[in-house]
């Protein structure tokens, strides 16, 4: 068994954070069947074009295309969605099409409305693949109700792979009203409305983008924008809140609703951070949560501070020491080196 690359193995700030760490596990597993380059880009047009050129007329990048049109005799992991250019996507769809092809999901662009692809592409791509893994049940239930009927594993969670374990110095991580909202804050649509509730809690943002409305609020406070592997030293508070869509009611909106379906990069961050977890009551992680007793789930976010005003400590320590207990796999890379033995032990039982 191969994989076929992103190029993300030795670079640095390329590709997201969840396919970097994915790449990294699979480089360790199995050997590189091809990386494909990302085309350079440039703002300004003409330059645009010519690096385009040039990039097609590289010896490399011309090989590459040649080996996605081959057949070949293994099974071949690959990453999904492809962000590649028009020619790359079309290939890859291809080679899944013509090869033994296992295919990691990070995401359902069509669940989440992203762009303008259709579900009944996605699950005619998925079903050429000799197996799919998916984030949990829930994305399983809803792809099987569309038609997908390829083998299945389930990740369970992403892994936030990091070099050392955050350590809760200076009380970082405490019992307290403070929570934790970390992402882009400008595509969070639900964010501004946060200054239309009552100064009952503290909020600790980070990211780009904090909306206007935010900024002379007395308990919101902008703690910066940090790269992926430094940020889960950088959390600070109590509660690591894991929320979308562009309402405080319930997560309302395309990717408020596709919380029921996927599993954000988010909560594994807040883990690998060891951060106590609030999220959606009807969010698939929600079950995880629960699940490992990291935290608690609501209805709607005004909501938390009702729950916190009855919280114990001694709930939140076993919150805190069971958010440790998985700490510990997510930064290591186990949930999907646990994947991989399920994996591998398929392949060679010929079960896929």
């Amino acid at each position: 068994m191969r994989y076929i690359g992103e190029n993300l193995v030795f670079s640095e700030n390329a590709g997201s954070k969840a396919r970097t760490d994915i790449e990294c596990i699979l480089h360790k597993n199995y050997n590189c069947l091809f990386d494909i380059n990302a085309i350079p880009t440039s703002p300004n047009k003409f330059k645009n074009f010519l690096l385009k050129i040039k990039y097609f007329m590289h010896k490399d990048n011309i090989k590459t295309i040649l080996n996605l049109k081959k057949k070949i005799n293994d099974d071949v992991i690959l990453q999904y969605p492809f962000y590649f250019n028009r020619i790359h996507n079309h290939l890859l769809k291809q080679f899944v099409k013509t090869n033994h092809v296992v295919i990691f999901v990070h995401d359902i662009d069509s669940l989440r409305h992203f762009g303008n692809v259709l579900l009944e592409d996605e699950i005619d791509l998925l079903n050429h693949a000799k197996l799919v893994v998916v984030h949990n049940h829930f994305m399983k239930d809803i792809l099987r109700s569309k038609g997908m009927t390829t083998k299945v594993l389930e990740l369970g969670l992403f892994d936030y792979i990091l070099n050392q374990k955050p350590s809760n110095t200076s009380n970082r991580i405490h019992f307290g009203k403070e929570i934790v909202f970390a992402g882009n804050l400008q595509k969070s649509g639900f964010l501004p409305l946060l200054a239309n509730l009552d100064e009952c809690l503290s909020w600790n943002l980070y990211g780009n983008g904090i909306p206007e409305v935010l900024k002379k609020k007395k308990n919101i406070v902008w703690k910066g924008s940090f790269g992926p592997d430094e940020i889960p030293f950088k959390l600070e508070g109590s509660f690591g809140l894991v929320w979308d869509g562009n309402s405080i009611d319930e997560c309302k909106g395309f990717m408020g609703d596709y919380l029921r379906y996927n599993n954000p990069h988010k909560l594994s961050l807040y883990i690998a951070s060891g951060l106590p977890v609030v999220t959606w009551r009807q969010a698939a992680i929600a079950q995880f949560i629960q699940k490992y007793n990291i935290g608690f789930v609501v209805d709607n976010i005004t909501q938390i501070p009702q729950i916190l005003d009855k919280m114990d400590k001694n709930l939140y320590l076993t919150y805190k020491t069971n958010i440790q207990k998985l700490q510990d796999d997510v930064i290591q890379g186990n949930f999907t080196n646990t994947v991989l033995k399920h994996l591998n032990l398929a392949y060679h039982e010929g079960v896929i």
